[in-house]
């Protein structure tokens, strides 16, 4: 038997996430290449910080930089005419076409 508790989390239960990491922790959380997170840096001066003669990455405002990201559709229209996979575009790639053929031709099977 086993002693995990598999329990749904309820309300009231707490969930510590890490407030600070390293350079390679924010490469590994965010996908950002090291030039990427210094050049974020330069922009938002409390990004890092430095303890103990080691830099660090503020999570907390390195979230707060990836939410305040405009949205597709603020894009220029110059740029929005060649983005594929949209709803109002109808482009799609080619690897979603592909996908798309699969998932039909496996459905004619099956009728």
């Amino acid at each position: 038997m086993s002693s995990f508790n598999t329990s749904v989390p309820a309300a009231t239960d707490i969930v510590a996430l890490q407030r600070l990491g390293s350079i390679t922790d924010c490469r590994d959380r965010y996908r950002l290449h090291r030039g990427k997170i210094y050049a974020l840096a330069r922009e938002h001066p409390g990004l890092l910080k430095r303890l103990f003669g080691r830099t660090l990455v503020d999570f907390a405002v390195m979230d707060e930089i990836i939410n305040n990201l405009p949205d597709y559709r603020a894009a220029p229209a110059g740029q929005r005419g060649h983005l594929v996979n949209l709803p109002e575009s109808g482009r799609l790639s080619k690897p979603v076409q592909a996908a798309r053929a699969r998932k039909a031709a496996a459905a004619a099977v099956k009728a």
